[in-house]
């Protein structure tokens, strides 16, 4: 850790958040070596720009801190955010936006209540499709990553203000202004990525879909090899990936398959779907708009940095 890195604590006391400060001197954060900056109360739960490399909720402290709605953790030093964040169910906006981080993890979807989420700045390669479940989300700013594409299911977000600049989307698009509705696209802006699924993943998805308690139990028993009896045997369905077109749990790595829009105020986005099967693959390949695909209503963007009322 650099010499003005700090370790910041969340936990509670009494009515209010607390935040306590730490630096540790050692080569990393579980070194003896740890020097007390001080603890205050949070009142407003905005930590930005305070040089926090290290960020930890304290366990006991999480059902107290469910009533947060509002953290700002921006311009900070984040590589990974805490685990326990995504249980901090009262959130309605989060920005981690000016950091290093390099994931956001499907248990994002845990946010059930998340209205605006700002990211920009990092070093974020992929959106989790599961994105797709916040229906309360109207505000996602992720400017400034390493972007190739956006997950198909943010399409059916009631997304009002979107932001996408300064990201690695593909170097011959070309990007402009544009007004209104989603522009159907012509059947040559398709990326096909994956053309066939293999027999291991129909055998999986098929298992997995058919599959009961009873069933679970006698899973073990049965010929499967062990990687894909993991596969099927899915640790928490609410965070596994589902089918861009059907909304199945995917138990496979899925038929990939993208698709250029023009949306968010940019010519041709890039968007990738994950299909469970080859109809389902089919079916998102020959429809011409997204709205024969998603029942999605386009709003224009707002002026960036817009707050909600």
């Amino acid at each position: 850790m650099g010499e003005d890195d700090k370790t910041a604590v969340l936990w509670y006391l009494h009515n209010g958040c607390m935040v306590s400060f730490y630096r540790y001197t050692g080569e990393n954060d579980t070194s003896n070596q740890k020097q007390n900056l001080g603890t205050q109360s949070l009142i407003s739960t905005d930590l930005s720009f305070s040089k926090i490399r290290v960020l930890r909720i304290a366990q006991p402290a999480v059902p107290r801190l469910a009533h947060i709605t509002k953290l700002d953790l921006g311009g900070n030093r984040l590589e990974v955010l805490p685990i326990e964040l995504w249980r901090l169910t009262g959130l309605q906006e989060l920005n981690v936006g000016k950091n290093r981080i390099k994931s956001i993890p499907a248990e994002i979807t845990r946010l059930t209540s998340l209205r605006e989420l700002y990211v920009y700045e990092n070093c974020i390669k992929e959106l989790p499709s599961q994105m797709g479940r916040l229906r309360m989300l109207k505000v996602l700013d992720v400017t400034g990553n390493q972007l190739t594409s956006l997950p198909a299911e943010l399409l059916a977000l009631p997304l009002v203000a979107v932001w996408i600049d300064k990201n690695a989307f593909r170097a011959d698009l070309k990007w402009k202004q544009k007004e209104g509705p989603f522009v159907p696209v012509d059947l040559h802006s398709i990326e096909e990525l994956s053309p066939l699924l293999s027999l291991r993943s129909i055998c999986l998805q098929e298992i997995g879909t058919r599959l009961d308690d009873e069933d679970r139990e006698a899973l073990h028993h049965s010929i499967l090899s062990k990687s894909m009896i993991e596969q099927v045997l899915i640790a928490d369905p609410d965070l596994a990936p589902s089918c861009s077109f059907c909304g199945t749990t995917l138990f496979h790595p899925g038929l990939l398959l993208k698709r250029h829009f023009d949306v968010y105020n940019r010519a041709r986005v890039p968007f990738l779907y994950k299909a469970c099967s080859q109809p389902c693959w089919d079916k998102i390949r020959h429809k011409r708009d997204t709205s024969q695909i998603h029942n999605h209503t386009s709003v224009p963007p707002l002026s960036h940095h817009h707050q909600l009322s």
